[in-house]
């Protein structure tokens, strides 16, 4: 099945040009289904398994390259993932708190963080909240007393 053309003729100087650089991985294979994809005579399904990858990637690489031009491709997009909810201000109360030696659990942090914010905390929460604060536990695991 024959696809429409991509790009001006100035897109594909470009491509070609920064195929000669040295780039990461991922955009050497973007650049190498953009260059590809020129070619309408290679099919969408034909690209994706010369570079090993799925047909669906190469659509969207299109789609992209379509919409946003090259400089669009060329983006790596990383998710953010679900916000932390850990503002300056309880960050801040955190490093205090642990400058000042004030805490030995993740439980004894949570309870004057949710009295000091009059806020509900998770215990999960707090703990990841205190290791990205460099916190680290003070009382060691429980070990059964018969262990050697």
């Amino acid at each position: 099945m024959k696809r429409r053309q991509l790009g001006e003729p100035a897109d594909r100087h470009q491509v070609k040009v920064l195929l000669k650089k040295n780039n990461p991985g991922w955009k050497q294979t973007r650049l190498t289904a953009l260059e590809m994809g020129f070619n309408a005579q290679n099919s969408n399904a034909f690209i994706a398994e010369s570079i090993g990858v799925s047909e669906a990637s190469v659509t969207r690489w299109f789609g992209t390259f379509r919409k946003g031009g090259l400089d669009a491709l060329l983006e790596r997009g990383y998710g953010s993932g679900r916000p932390s909810g850990m503002d300056e201000q309880i960050e801040a109360y955190l490093l205090k708190g642990l400058q000042n030696a004030r805490w030995n659990t993740a439980e004894q942090a949570r309870e004057p963080l949710e009295r000091h914010f009059e806020r509900r905390f998770n215990y999960k929460t707090v703990w990841v909240w205190l290791k990205k604060c460099a916190g680290v536990l003070r009382v060691p695991r429980p070990v059964h007393e018969k262990r050697t």
